[in-house]
């Protein structure tokens, strides 16, 4: 059976709301959340963001040079980041990278549920009843 214009057009529309949903309602992996982090405080290239999350983190998150790249690739598929430029230092190319306002909006509402978690977290430590002494 054909399906006509207006209802192919109407089904990829639907079709392309969905991706769409999915990319903004996706959850950040703990890398992904970093590198988001790190190019939060401006353009970046690979070896920065690395260093860098490392830093910011307080040593708690290290990256390999392979995760950040996949961890890029996948950021950039979802609108998050984008290529801010190239430059030639030593014979290697350096990439760099940035935010973009998906990526701005995505990190915020990440932050606020991190935030909000630990909140709740703390409160059911403060308010939990102590653990029963076995005699």
């Amino acid at each position: 059976m054909l399906i006509d214009g207006l209802h192919a057009q109407t089904t990829l529309a639907y079709i392309f709301q969905i991706l769409e949903y999915e990319s903004v309602t996706k959850r950040l992996s703990e890398t992904e959340f970093w590198v988001l982090v790190s190019l939060a405080g401006g353009r970046r290239h690979g070896y920065a963001v690395l260093s860098e999350v490392e830093q910011l983190s307080q040593g708690l998150v290290r990256i390999r040079m392979a995760t950040l790249y996949a961890a890029l690739e996948q950021l950039a598929s979802r609108e998050l980041i984008e290529p801010a430029g190239e430059e030639e230092v030593l014979g290697r190319t350096r990439r760099y990278y940035r935010l973009t306002s998906g990526g701005r909006t995505k990190l915020s509402a990440a932050a606020a549920q991190r935030a909000a978690a630990a909140k709740t977290a703390e409160t059911r430590l403060r308010t939990s009843a102590r653990p029963a002494v076995t005699i």
